[in-house]
């Protein structure tokens, strides 16, 4: 019957009253004043609380799922560096006796995978930023994406390329030539 922009009653509440008491007076009055309509009431945090709780859920689904991703992103890029490495230990070795550095040795490991990391980071990055300003205008209050949280993303994912892949190459690149070429 209301328009409805005449559903909903805001109250303030003092909050040193007792609080029993105060709806109680205000039912009273809503029942004399609209006796055929039910008072039903909802404290504003409690309702404010309830529209951010699907995203406290997504944001810990997400979080159990980045974990996941990550946690197999760096398993597989494990096994594809051990697997490169130990396919390329006679090119290393032939490297080392024509006086190659472990540091040469090094770049040149590392030199594709650091080169997906960054066409990974050059496709991400815009469309990571695309999504979540789309995602962000859902809220009344909004934040701006800082650049800093891509720069530390990207420092991130270095770091975790050096951790999971640079003992292997070391280890790859300090071979002892001579063992790795003696059956040829």
């Amino acid at each position: 019957i209301f328009p409805p922009a005449f559903q909903k009653v805001l109250i303030r509440v003092n909050s040193s009253s007792d609080l029993a008491s105060s709806i109680s007076k205000i039912s009273d009055q809503w029942k004399e004043v609209l006796p055929n309509y039910p008072f039903d009431f909802q404290f504003i945090d409690q309702k404010f609380n309830s529209l951010y709780s699907s995203e406290e859920q997504f944001s810990a689904v997400f979080s159990i799922f980045t974990a996941v991703a990550i946690s197999i992103t760096c398993l597989g890029l494990f096994i594809t560096v051990v697997f490169d490495i130990r396919k390329r230990l006679k090119e290393i070795g032939v490297r080392r006796i024509l006086g190659g550095s472990i540091g040469d040795v090094m770049i040149i490991l590392s030199k594709k995978f650091l080169t997906m990391i960054f066409v990974c980071i050059l496709i991400c990055v815009p469309l990571s930023y695309i999504i979540l300003q789309q995602w962000l205008l859902n809220f009344a209050y909004s934040v701006d994406i800082e650049w800093w949280v891509y720069l530390v993303t990207f420092l991130s994912m270095l770091l975790i390329f050096l951790l999971t892949t640079g003992l292997n190459v070391i280890k790859a690149a300090r071979v002892n030539p001579v063992e790795v070429l003696r059956d040829e």
